[in-house]
């Protein structure tokens, strides 16, 4: 009985010194090659110099499941780093302290950067480049993530301007503040249904040109996309009530930008300064806003070259300077609904021809179109505000016509039509040309005023509107079916009502 027990214990002993054996061969191997090091509990790195590439992977002594990297702090200076006496310290010096990544000493070699399945979290400043006067400069040029990655630490890749293409991982659920900022190298980035979250900054000063933000975000944080100057195409499916403050600040001249549905409000600045920095006259086509929206912030146009924008019914708040120096803007109706118009809204709009207003809306005309032309008409529509809206400073509100002076202030037009189906018969079609008296396709309930005008602006070539009677023809030849065209009738209005025009789509049956 002794002699087994001593027998166990002997192997007892001798596998304690294998493991204390192994483990100071792993930590002399680990010492002879630089070339790798740890970076998170359980994550280690490695770096192959010849091809300039550092991959991230899960340790194989690490516990189940997938692991993350450490967060770093990102007080370097130059080549040196502030350390917790105060005084500076080289990157070796950071490095043997636990204070930056032992990569970092390659960082001007890293060209590639490979994270492989296992890790999860990709760590805050893990490759924040500082290339300020010799200081850390990652040269990184790509970045391939594991679907295993589902959320990237704040400022993980600040500034790395010479990656050039970046694919997030299909599972990703989370990108912090500051992640990407300044990767102006990146021309577009694929946002998986999978993301929900991005933060303040995450994507500024980059070199996008088109973003779709999916329905899965519940959170787009302040400036998150503010810089990129080449962004022209933006669509916001996100699940949303706010655009926050700067978030597309100093964008480009959209060509497309169409906004969710679930957004109530436009924050301070959102879209302030957007335009082309090369090219000034640029203009931006068109915004569409949500059937929603209830308020846009203080300066949330300001001085951006949008040529037309349709302002909901149902907007209740314009606020502080909110389309000042929108010189392109050509013409705004201000819905029935709202009730406050901030001070300056509208402050050297100079290209701005026509405004309507609602009637009742306390406004100072002379404060809200400051700076704008002499010739601008404002247009009382009746029916509508409340007057309890902020005035501007030294206003005193009100619908009269005093506002700028040299403004005209007319009546809106009572034009009011809807459309109606007309039907053709198939077999006089076939033998020559049929036609339609305007009545038969528009139901005038209240003509308006002034002389009409009609014009088709979309459907078949072979139906035709005579411009000032509205007849319309359709061609011998026209196959059996149902067509549809939009036609715009106007009413030129008088010296006391101003014009009105509505856009119907008429539907024509051949049977």
């Amino acid at each position: 009985m002794r002699k087994e027990k001593g027998k166990k214990s002997s192997l007892f002993r001798l596998m304690i010194f294998m493991i204390a054996a192994l483990v100071l061969m792993t930590q002399a191997a680990w010492a002879e090659n630089p070339n790798r090091g740890v970076c998170g509990d359980g994550v280690e790195w490695t770096f192959d110099s010849a091809e300039g590439t550092l991959t991230i992977k899960k340790a194989a002594a690490a516990s189940e499941g997938n692991v993350r990297m450490y967060d770093w702090d990102v007080n370097q200076y130059g080549r040196q780093y502030i350390g917790e006496s105060g005084r500076y310290e080289t990157i070796d010096e950071a490095i043997s302290e636990n204070r930056l990544p032992g990569y970092a000493v390659y960082a001007d070699e890293i060209k590639k950067v490979v994270i492989e399945s296992g890790v999860e979290y990709v760590g805050a400043y893990v490759f924040y480049n500082n290339d300020i006067a010799g200081g850390i400069g990652y040269a990184i040029e790509s970045v391939i993530f594991s679907d295993d990655v589902t959320e990237i630490g704040e400022g993980a890749f600040w500034d790395c301007a010479k990656i050039s293409e970046l694919a997030l991982p299909k599972n990703i659920k989370k990108i912090n503040s500051f992640a990407f900022v300044a990767c102006s190298g990146i021309e577009e980035v694929i946002f998986p249904n999978s993301l929900e979250y991005i933060g303040e900054e995450a994507f500024g000063d980059m070199g996008l040109k088109k973003v779709v933000i999916p329905e899965s975000v519940t959170y787009l944080g302040t400036y998150a996309f503010s810089g990129n100057r080449n962004l022209t195409d933006v669509e916001i499916k996100a699940n949303i009530e706010e655009i926050q403050p700067y978030s597309f600040q100093k964008c480009g001249a959209f060509t497309r930008f169409i906004i969710s549905e679930s957004v109530k409000k436009i924050g301070t600045a959102a879209f302030a300064y957007c335009g082309n920095v090369e090219d000034p006259d640029a203009e931006i086509a068109n915004i569409t806003l949500p059937s929603g929206l209830k308020e846009i912030g203080d300066q949330a146009f300001e001085r951006t070259t949008v040529k037309e924008l349709n302002l909901p019914e149902g907007l209740e708040k314009i606020g502080t300077m909110a389309f000042l120096g929108c010189n392109k803007l050509e013409e705004i109706a201000i819905p029935s609904t709202v009730t406050s118009v901030g001070k300056r809204a509208f402050e050297e709009c100079t290209g701005l021809k026509r405004v309507s207003i609602p009637e009742g809306l306390a406004i100072d005309k002379d404060g809200v179109f400051a700076g704008c032309s002499a010739s601008l008409e404002i247009v009382v529509k009746p029916g509508g505000g409340s007057g309890g809206g902020n005035q501007g400073e030294g206003g005193s509100g009100g619908n009269d016509s005093g506002g700028n002076t040299g403004n005209t202030v007319k009546n809106v037009n009572t034009l009011n039509i809807s459309a109606k189906t007309a039907k053709v018969k198939f077999a006089k079609l076939k033998k020559k040309s049929q036609k339609l008296a305007i009545t038969k396709v528009v139901k005038f309930n209240d003509k308006g005023q002034g002389a009409h005008t009609y014009a088709k602006t979309k459907g078949n070539k072979k139906i035709k509107i005579n411009k000032k009677t509205g007849k319309i023809t359709i061609k011998k030849g026209l196959k059996k079916g149902t067509y549809k065209i939009k036609v715009k009738v106007t009413a030129a209005g008088d010296e006391k009502y101003d014009s009105a025009d509505k856009t119907l789509t008429i539907k024509i049956k051949i049977r």
